[in-house]
């Protein structure tokens, strides 16, 4: 996986090289606008609230650009398909990450910052 952090200073060089985009929901109305121009998609009303709602893209939804262009949301439910991995990624269940960070520490801008 590729992960591109545009400023708009790079013209766009890198965006035209990736072929497969993925795109998760967000929370910000303005990153769902830039968004739908990484996917090549309008950023209509419809597809702002699509990437900003909770009650249609959950936490195992994206939507998704392939190789021939075609946008489309895809639904991947980790915590079915290997719970074992979904462990290693879920960052939204507060008794996980406790254990997580007692085992490990607290990992924060690169570091490990205190472990028990």
């Amino acid at each position: 996986m590729i992960c591109i952090i545009d400023n708009g200073l790079s013209g766009g060089e890198a965006r035209n090289n990736v072929v497969q985009r993925f795109v998760y929901r967000l929370d910000d109305r303005e990153e769902a606008i830039r968004a739908c121009e990484l996917l090549g998609i309008a950023p209509t009303s419809e597809n702002i609230e699509l990437l900003t709602s909770r009650t249609v893209m959950e936490s195992d939804d994206f939507l998704m650009k392939d190789f021939d262009g075609h946008v489309g949301l895809v639904r991947f439910p980790l915590d079915q398909l290997n719970p074992r991995l979904y462990r290693c990624f879920n960052t939204t269940d507060p008794a996980l990450l406790q254990e997580r960070e007692k085992q490990f520490g607290r990992y924060h801008h690169g570091k490990v910052v205190e472990q028990s």
